[in-house]
């Protein structure tokens, strides 16, 4: 058996670079580099005004519990005039710190420096985007800090910004016009969960168990067995309906089930995702950056509160601090009375396995209930939201129609904050999460701070993901690991410019990563990573990719599963120029990995001249899902290269192979594809040039027989002209007999 992985890519719409400031004083960079740990944060007295004369003896920073020595420590402010009465919004007070702080640089003259804020708007309804844009326009009224650039971002299925950053006032208001009148995907959402009670309900009456008050909604009448109110409609049916009713019943409610758990993934996904984007966007900027998220609350299904760790910790790493405000504001029905329904409900459904005299449910199901309680606690605005807050030194606006007063005091914040800085005690970057706590010991003072980050040195392009800290960790520890087998390949492709879409692809036999039993008769569990990293000449990540694999194998599966490999296949558009690519294999269970790296050269085109890419001898073919083909996708098919395994001519196959060209001035007037042994060719076949496709193109699947061929070590040789320019390209590959 083989593993073949499918293609799995997940592009973030990047917000375009700040324009051009004027020039002034650099701001410092907040956020974590090879060297330090910097954490901005506020300090409030009891009626809630920001504190301005800390010293820096008076501050205390524990990583992991273990106080570390301040290095730097700044009082951050701009000429803004702050409000003497702020909105007080609760926050948990800091713990005294223990006697004798260490000893820290003295605090710095009052350090001006630019201000950059993302109005953020996810999914919202209608009353919420009028709530929310009423609130934002009030803001823009207030006095500015100095230096401030406001960008206006919406979230959908993906990241678009409405409004580029600028500190014309009068811009972003017609921005957030723009957003009132743009109405988001529609998601189930509530409607979904009160439809499944109803159904519930229905069930509960089938089964003999009543109709109890925790599981009364609403069921469409046109659901066949309907029963949602009266034990004594159940008597008027024959044992053979109610048992046609009861499974109709289920059946409906499993297919619910099933959309609804799909659909929040997708919301919750889509949120996150752009948030990292967002995230990824505003890291590289220097001095205080801020996203106001205004969202009715964040759908945090398992998969989707590992994406959120993730943001917090880009968050924190590049400095980036959100405050999130709840949109729909007063609500007519709390989110702690719909989390009350739904644990009624689930609770009523877990009770059914011992009620059924006939025990027709199943232990199964009441797990799946039960593993639905922690989803049902984060039904509550205040839990996503109030995380992402929190973690990343903001506050959450909440239980309020008066939002604007409480984005008066994110402007404060803007205005004046506490900058230190850190070298961690902790010198073992092990990509695991860092917990940050900053305390003072002044009394009647709370601290708001971030509170975290992945422990990884390696700066990259695109946010670390958690699986990816490990992995990242692992790799700068050992950067010749060899303790997994890898194997990979680097294939270019020319792209409509300069650049050249670049192809990543890696094999891992199925058996290295460990195979471990998940306890006694239990299936056999995988959990390894495969990791690419591209670096430029002069050793900067310019583009990052990776997998995670999460697999499980019945026990009659695994010897099966060790005959196999798993592909992995990534792309990369990058301009000319020298290149290494690390490929790595890391196994999360054993902390095991294989590294393998490769330089390679992006060639620079001449102008209008014939360009040729990568010659890639094909060794599996997949069928791929994907509405938008890579670089490796051919009608509806993944072509994977062969890793130096030999083709066998016995087993009736021929050599396919695969190349990219893109014609210059003249049209391509031939190609000849030939296979060499030693100095000898003995195949030499003329290849079909097909019509460029609509970027320009064009695309050669070709095909060799083997029968006749000797084995050997051949070199295929590629030769395309346009009548005036030849370009040559080969590949090697082994043939068996």
């Amino acid at each position: 058996m083989r593993l073949w992985s499918p293609l799995l890519a997940l592009t973030l719409a990047l917000p375009p670079p700040l324009p051009a400031q004027a020039p002034g004083p650099n701001p410092p960079t907040i956020g974590v580099s090879a060297a330090e740990v910097s954490v901005d944060f506020v300090v409030r007295d009891k009626r809630g005004r920001i504190v301005r004369d800390l010293k820096p003896n008076e501050v205390e920073v524990l990583e992991d519990g273990v106080r570390q020595e301040i290095g730097v420590f700044q009082l951050m402010t701009s000429t803004l005039p702050i409000e003497e009465e702020p909105v007080v919004v609760a926050e948990a007070k800091a713990s005294p710190g223990p006697a004798g702080a260490p000893p820290a640089r003295p605090a710095a003259d009052d350090v001006p420096r630019d201000a950059v804020v993302a109005l953020t708007f996810d999914r919202l309804g209608p009353q919420a985007r009028v709530n929310a844009g009423q609130a934002a326009d009030e803001w823009l009224k207030l006095p500015a800090v100095a230096g401030r650039q406001v960008g206006v971002f919406r979230i959908d299925q993906g990241l678009e910004q409405l409004q580029e950053f600028t500190d014309d006032r009068a811009t972003v208001r017609e921005a957030l016009d723009d957003l009132e009148r743009m109405a988001p995907t529609s998601y189930g959402g509530s409607s979904q969960r009160e439809r499944l009670r109803g159904l519930r309900a229905q069930l509960s009456i089938l089964e003999g168990r009543g109709s109890p008050q925790s599981l009364v909604g609403s069921v469409p009448a046109e659901d066949a067995g309907e029963v949602v109110t009266a034990r004594a409609s159940v008597g008027n049916k024959s044992s053979v309906e109610q048992e046609l009713a009861r499974r109709m019943t289920m059946t409906q409610i499993a297919m619910l089930q099933a959309e609804e758990a799909l659909e929040r993934d997708q919301q919750g996904l889509a949120t996150t995702n752009a948030l990292l984007a967002l995230v990824s966007g505003l890291k590289t900027l220097p001095g205080r950056k801020a996203v106001v998220f205004f969202s009715e609350g964040l759908v945090l299904p398992p998969r989707v509160q590992e994406t959120l760790t993730t943001v917090v910790s880009e968050a924190n790493r590049g400095g980036v601090s959100f405050y999130a405000v709840d949109a729909a504001g007063l609500r007519a029905r709390s989110a702690t009375d719909e989390m009350r329904r739904e644990m009624a409900a689930m609770a009523e459904e877990r009770d059914a396995v011992g009620l059924d005299p006939e025990n027709r449910g199943s232990a199964a199901a009441m797990t799946k209930a039960i593993e639905r309680s922690d989803d049902i606690l984060r039904l509550d605005p205040a839990s996503g939201l109030s995380t992402l807050a929190r973690e990343t030194g903001g506050f959450l606006i909440r239980d309020t129609n008066n939002i604007a007063a409480g984005l008066r005091r994110v402007e404060e914040e803007l205005g004046a904050y506490y900058l230190l800085s850190y070298a961690p005690q902790n010198e073992t970057w092990d990509g695991r999460y860092r917990r940050i706590e900053v305390r003072s010991k002044r009394s009647g003072v709370s601290v708001q701070a971030r509170r975290g980050y992945f422990a990884v040195r390696t700066p990259t392009p695109t946010p670390v993901l958690d699986y990816e800290a490990p992995a990242l960790a692992r790799l700068e520890r050992d950067p010749a690991a060899q303790a997994l087998p890898i194997r990979g390949k680097v294939l270019h492709f020319p792209a409509e410019d300069a650049e050249s879409l670049v192809a990543l692809v890696a094999e891992v036999p199925a058996d290295a990563p460990a195979l471990r039993r998940d306890g006694a008769g239990g299936d056999y569990l995988q959990n390894f990573t495969v990791l690419a990293l591209v670096r430029d000449a002069g050793g900067r990540v310019v583009a990052k990719a990776s997998r995670r694999y999460a697999l499980a194998w019945p026990p009659s599966k695994v010897e099966e599963v060790k005959k196999g490999r798993v592909l992995f296949e990534r792309e990369a558009r990058l301009s000319p120029g020298r290149y290494e690519v690390e490929m790595m294999a890391y196994d999360a269970q054993n902390d095991g990995a294989g590294v393998w790296r490769l330089p390679f050269v992006v060639p620079t085109p001449r102008e209008r001249s014939l360009r040729v890419g990568s010659l890639m001898v094909v060794g599996h073919v997949e069928p791929h899902a994907l509405a938008e083909p890579g670089a490796l996708d051919y009608r509806g098919y993944t072509l994977y290269p062969v890793f130096g395994e030999p083709l066998r001519a016995a087993a009736g196959r021929p050599l396919a192979f695969l190349a990219s060209l893109r014609p210059g001035s003249r049209p391509i007037s031939e190609a000849t594809v030939e296979a060499v042994l030693g100095s000898t060719t003995v195949l030499s076949r003329p290849v079909a040039l097909p019509a460029p496709d609509e970027s320009g193109a064009v695309r050669i699947v070709g095909e060799l027989p083997l029968a006749g061929l000797a084995p050997g070590a051949y070199t295929l040789r590629l030769v395309v002209s346009d009548g005036q320019a030849m370009e040559t390209r080969t590949a090697e590959v082994s043939i068996a007999p």
